[in-house]
């Protein structure tokens, strides 16, 4: 192209034998194109005059094979092999990119898509032989349905590089701020209530989302000690260089970044005692958590006296949260079911289905690594490493 278009297809009013001419005019480009060598360089005119068209026809030929708006670049004619660039982004990123510019938002849905979904040859595989299997026994609809979908949910492929990160426990993922779950579940032992007493009017919100334990740097001491020649402070009176001696002999320290902080975002319309509380939880100092009630034994009630501060509170510590909470409440699920989640144990390392679908649990343990090293292996192959794979090991 000699400048940058974004070209629509052709009306569906064309007549057919002008759109058989435009058709037989992009068949011509076509060829000119696939004979011409990589290193000729000729004008734009003078291309046109080779595929013996003219500019207007020439468009009205690509328009002719297009089924949807598209944007087609200013390029040379020797530059036609070339994916799609940006000089300035090729500056910046200095490698290869291929970029293409968005018309059409259901294009990036599905490219989107197909990622998620894109199958695997391994896995494939797997499911062809469950599939066998399933059908062999003499199983039951439900108990085939088993065998599928626990193929499918205990084995994914991964790649080489993927599977040494984990094993290494090296990071997959890197962030500028760290994350901290606030557990806000019923009874549980919380180090905030045992806080020392110059925090006695930091909430939980702001001592999980500012405050890092670092542990024995000290010799034990008694709270009195810990707390000796200090007042109570606030966030914004507390130094990130000053330490916060707690009794066990370790001290806190305020972070530079605050940490983000996740909790469980009960449902305000289908546990609403359990919202009130969580708000009453995070967002108000307390020492013991029965008091949080109140004397009227509601956490609604004693909600409703603090409201004003508690908002206030909520939109300085969580900006933002109320909005989403209320956006997201019509399809939030049962926040108890899902308070915590513990990717060490066994159930999520290795899930069986069939209780799902009211089948007994299956005990039957299969070997997913069927090529397991040996110890002897595996120590041999550890003495071996050079001294950069030694400092991971």
């Amino acid at each position: 192209m000699k400048e940058t278009l974004i070209l629509e297809p052709l009306e569906s009013e064309i007549p057919k034998n002008m759109l058989n001419e435009y058709h037989t005019n992009l068949q011509q480009v076509d060829s000119i194109l696939k004979f011409l060598a990589n290193n000729e360089d000729m004008s734009f005119n003078e291309f046109l005059v080779k595929c013996g068209i003219s500019y207007e026809n020439y468009i009205l030929a690509i328009r002719s094979g297009l089924k949807k708006t598209q944007v087609f670049l200013k390029r040379r004619v020797v530059d036609m092999r070339v994916n799609a660039y940006n000089m300035g982004i090729l500056k910046i990123w200095q490698a290869n990119t291929d970029l293409q510019f968005v018309l059409d938002p259901w294009a990036v849905c599905v490219y989107i898509s197909s990622y998620m979904i894109k199958s695997q040859r391994g896995m494939s595989k797997l499911l062809r032989h469950a599939c066998e299997e399933a059908k062999a026994g003499n199983h039951t609809i439900r108990e085939r349905m088993r065998i599928i979908s626990n193929k499918l949910l205990n084995h994914c492929e991964v790649s080489a590089q993927e599977a040494v990160y984990l094993l290494l426990q090296m990071p997959l993922v890197q962030s500028s701020r760290y994350v901290v779950l606030i557990n806000t579940s019923p009874h549980d032992q919380r180090k905030y209530a045992e806080r020392p007493k110059l925090l006695e009017h930091i909430s939980l919100a702001e001592f999980a989302e500012f405050f890092q334990e670092h542990i024995k740097r000290k010799a034990l001491v008694n709270e009195d000690e810990a707390d000796f020649d200090q007042t109570y402070l606030t966030i914004e009176n507390i130094e990130p260089d000053i330490k916060i001696w707690l009794t066990n002999g370790g001290y806190l320290v305020k972070k530079i970044k605050p940490k983000v902080i996740r909790y469980v975002h009960f449902s305000h319309e289908k546990d609403p005692e359990m919202f009130y509380r969580e708000k009453l939880m995070l967002f108000t100092p307390w020492r013991d958590e029965e008091v949080l009630k109140g004397q009227n034994g509601s956490y609604e009630h004693e909600f409703r006296k603090k409201e004003k501060q508690l908002l206030e509170a909520v939109d300085e510590i969580a900006p933002s949260s109320r909005q989403a909470e209320e956006e997201a409440d019509s399809e939030k699920c049962d926040a108890i079911e899902h308070n915590m989640v513990q990717p060490n144990r066994p159930l999520h390392t290795r899930y069986d289905i069939g209780a799902d679908i009211g089948l007994a649990i299956n005990t039957h343990e299969e070997i997913i690594i069927n090529n397991r090293l040996s110890n002897e292996e595996y120590n041999h192959l550890a003495q071996n490493l050079n001294n950069e794979q030694q400092q991971f090991f």
